[in-house]
């Protein structure tokens, strides 16, 4: 549901208007490990990266798989790792 909003709401051309100034901070599975986010190849690889940081397991949503080369693995939300 939050995947269809913002592919609704975001501009096509966002991934660029962001990139390298908007900062998105997962944590892999299951290491934990922090990992900062900045630059996006395409939108929806800009979409994968907030709904990862939106992850929390067992409260909202179990890890999520990003397939993207750059950063391809299990994240979840970086504020969980603390």
């Amino acid at each position: 549901m939050v995947r269809e909003l913002l592919e609704e709401l975001i501009p096509e051309d966002w991934h660029l208007q962001v990139s390298g100034r908007l900062h998105v901070v997962v944590g892999t599975w299951p290491t934990m490990r922090l990992r900062y986010i900045s630059r996006f190849a395409s939108k929806r690889e800009l979409i994968d990266a907030v709904l990862c940081s939106m992850a929390i397991p067992g409260f909202v949503a179990t890890p999520l798989y990003s397939p993207h080369s750059a950063w391809r693995g299990f994240y979840v939300d970086g504020g969980h790792v603390f």
